[in-house]
Order: C-alpha cells, then structure tokens, then sequence
C-alpha cells in the first residue's frame, strides 16, 4: 500500500511539474510582450499601457490556469496550490529572462542604458541618494549602479530576481 500511495504521490507530482511549465510557458510569453511593449514605448503612453495589461492579464491567466488544473484534473490543497502557482512563475521567469537577455544583448544597443543614465544623473536623483545614503557624495554608488547598467547579464539577473521576488508575492494570491 505505502508503495501504491508513493508512486500516485510522484505521478501526481510529476503531473504537477509537467502542468507548471505549461502554464509557466503561456503566462512567460506574455510577460515577454508585456516586457518588450514596455521598452519600446518610449514616450507612447498607449504601449506602455497595453505591456500594463498584458502583465496584469499574465497573472489573471495563472490564476485560471490553477482553477482549471484543480477543477479538472486534480484537487489541490492550498500548499499543492501554492506550489503549482510558484513553479508557473518561476518557468515563465526563465522565459522571460531569455526574451530579455536577447532584448538587451542583440536590440537595445544601449538605449535602456542611456536612459537610466540620464535619470541616475538627474539633480532631483542625486539629491534623493544623496538624503538617503547620508553620504555628501554618492559618485561610488553612482558608478556602481551605471557599471551594471552596461552589461546585458547583470540586467538581466536583476530583472529575473526582480521576478522571483514579485512570483513569492502573488503565489500565495494566486
């Protein structure tokens, strides 16, 4: 008996984990939309809004592919849940690392870059780091955060941990 409930266990696990990365692949690629309407919207407000809704729709998308999984396939409880949800972010994540990896090393050519330059030198910026470091000169922290902006994988890492960190937050929502 322990054997039977061990191998239902691994199936329904392996079930599980082959759903995830389905899920994870369709919720991936609109979260890459929403990512590349983001960066080519610069200065029209109607892109920009349109990658909002499709990051919005992106979640939306995860929650009824969860529904969907425990209405039709299998019952979950909340940590079976949580757990599928979590797995579903973290491969859409891996996809849309690769997207922006490619964006950033192949068709930015710097722009992004160009842009968080411009506002890292700002005044307005340089006194806000200035107030919250407590430091009078804020050229070390200044280099440091432009260093990184120059180089596609640490871009890329950042944004990938940036959505690891938002797939904690909306697991337990989803």
């Amino acid at each position: 008996l322990r054997t039977i409930m061990k191998e239902i266990t691994e199936c329904d696990s392996n079930l599980a984990r082959a759903h995830s990365m389905n899920f994870g692949l369709w919720v991936g690629i609109l979260c890459s939309l929403s990512f590349l309407f983001a960066v080519y919207a610069r200065g029209g407000l109607l892109l920009a809004q349109l990658g909002n809704l499709l990051g919005i729709f992106a979640i939306i998308l995860a929650g009824m592919f969860i529904r969907r999984y425990r209405e039709v396939i299998s019952p979950l409880t909340f940590g079976q849940a949580c757990r599928i949800s979590f797995l579903t972010y973290f491969f859409a994540s891996l996809i849309t690392a690769v997207v922006q990896f490619i964006y950033f090393r192949y068709l930015d050519h710097g722009q992004v870059a160009e842009q968080m330059t411009n506002l890292l030198e700002s005044p307005e910026y340089q006194q806000m780091l200035q107030r919250l470091s407590g430091q009078s000169d804020v050229k070390d922290i200044m280099e440091s955060a432009m260093s990184m902006l120059y180089n596609p994988i640490q871009m890329t890492i950042q944004l990938t941990w940036m959505n690891l960190i938002l797939s904690i937050i909306l697991t337990p929502l989803t």
